[in-house]
Parts: C-alpha cells; structure tokens; sequence
C-alpha cells in the first residue's frame, strides 16, 4: 500500500511535469483509490472480528463451566441418593458413570447445555425434583447469551474474510502497477550517482534492498500479557517475500536474503499487530522474541 500511495502522491504533485507515461498514470490512479478504499476496510472488519471472538470466548467458557457444574453436582446428588442414578438419561448422560461429555467445540457445548436444560424440563415433569446450585435457569441463561453471539461472530467473521478477499483480489493488479512504476522510475534516474537515484527512486516508493545469503531468522511468538505462546501469528519482513506461521508453541523460522536493518513483522487475528526493526548481518543467524498485544 505505501509503495502505491507514494508513487500516486508524487505523481499528482508533479502534475503535467511527470515522466510516467499517461496509461501507466491512469492505472496507478484507478488501483491507488480502489486497494486505499479496500485496505482501510481491512482494519475496521477484523477489529470487529477480534472483538467478537473474544466475547465468544468468554461466554463460550461460561457456558461451559456452567454446563461441567450443573452435571458435577447432579453426579454429587446421585452420590448422596437425593436423584437415582438412572435420572442421568433425562441429559443423555451415560448413566453408569455421569461423566461430562467432551466439550471442546462450540457445537459440542451447545449439544451439552440443549441437554441439559430439556433434560430438566423431563425430568421435572416425570415427577423429579429441581436441581439447585446451579439452578437450571443458569444453564440456560449461560447457553443463550453463547448460542446469542454465535451469529454475529460469524457474520464478523465473514465480513472480514471478504475484505481479505477482496483485497487479494487486486493485488495483481497492484504488482503490476508498481513494477510499471518502478521501470520508469528505474529507467528515468539510471544516469545519476547511485545515492541520488535511490533517494529519489524513494519518493515514487521503489526502495532497493541490499539482497546477501541466506539467514535463518528464529524466535517465539507469546502474549504480552500472558507469556503464553501464540500459534499461527505471521512472521515477515517488510520488504521480504516469504511469511511464516508460528508453532503451537509459539516458535517460527524464517529464512531470508534481506541485510542491514530491517523491519520484521507479526500479525494475529486476537492480538494487535508487531513491528520491530532488526539488522541483519551477512552469515549470521539471529533470534527474535515477539510478544505481541492482545486486543481488549
């Protein structure tokens, strides 16, 4: 985006003195304020997203909790002889043992809290008594307020992909824009001293990079707050050609030509974005830790 915003800006302040031939102006124009619009929508979308997702998170935990207390106590009851063991079948429930079903999804802590409060509902109407601490209108608060966010969270969610899409979708175009760009600009300062092309190169966007042997760039990716390990953050630097995926365990390995200093950069959908210069120096390897900033 910057490359293109510099390369539109200098091109207007130079007006009819501007050397780019007129299809490449006109095509910078069109997929300057076209990938602008698209890109300033990326960054509403996923902070919408990421709010989403972490009140999902919470309620989706409460839900939970609340379904594992109701059914941890019932167990307690069954124990003491207040409900007879079979009344576990009201929930669906394996009745020998009353173990917590598995609740690893939200689908599957739905299921559970469905369960539950029809179970309930069933085991009143067949003559049981209510269950206390928790009551079932708990449960059932619990299971509505996390059934309740499940639709705006994915329509979040899909909001946010479609931006992305939308976006990736002209970044064809804008590669091929910029190398236009970047030939004429090329070709327009070549008979000046090398520090004076690259400065003025600079202004249309086109930055060279000095480009050595390969290094290994390796780290770990956690919260800031937490210390705990991120999986699945991007890693990459900003003028490299390669990204990266931290691990389970939050660690990343990224190779690359780049030398001197340069920015390197992590993304997360949960967490806010990271940028931290580094220098890279021929022949050696070099560790980077991330610790990035959850969003709240």
């Amino acid at each position: 985006m910057s490359a293109i915003d510099s390369a539109e800006a200098k091109n207007t302040a130079l007006g009819g003195a501007s050397f780019l031939t007129a299809p490449t102006q006109a095509r910078l124009a069109a997929i300057q304020a076209s990938y602008r619009a698209g890109y300033d929508g990326i960054a509403p979308a996923k902070q919408a997203m990421v709010l989403l997702s972490g009140q999902k998170n919470v309620l989706g935990a409460a839900a939970q909790r609340k379904n594992s207390r109701f059914i941890q106590v019932f167990n307690l009851a069954v124990e003491d002889g207040i409900f007879p063991a079979a009344d576990r079948a009201f929930y669906k429930l394996d009745v020998g043992t009353g173990n917590v079903p598995e609740m690893s999804t939200d689908a599957q802590i739905l299921q559970v809290g469905k369960d539950l409060v029809k179970g309930e509902a069933d085991r009143i109407a067949a003559g049981g008594g209510a269950m206390a601490m928790p009551a079932i209108a708990e449960v059932n608060t619990a299971h509505t307020n996390f059934n309740n966010i499940l639709m705006p969270h994915s329509t979040a969610v899909d909001a946010y992909d479609q931006r992305q899409e939308a976006l990736d979708a002209l970044n064809p175009e804008a590669d091929a824009v910029i190398k236009k760009v970047w030939d004429e600009v090329d070709t327009f300062y070549n008979e000046e001293e090398p520090a004076s092309q690259r400065q003025n190169a600079r202004e249309w966007g086109v930055v060279y990079v000095l480009s050595g042997s390969p290094k290994t760039v390796t780290g770990i990716v956690a919260d800031a707050v937490t210390a705990l390990p991120i999986e699945g953050a991007e890693i990459f630097f900003r003028n490299g050609n390669k990204t990266v995926l931290s691990a389970a365990n939050g660690s990343f390995e990224l190779t690359t030509t780049l030398m001197g200093v340069q920015d390197i950069l992590a993304e997360h959908d949960l967490h806010l974005d990271f940028s931290a210069s580094v220098t890279l120096v021929e022949n050696e390897d070099l560790t980077v830790n991330i610790l990035m900033q959850p969003v709240v």
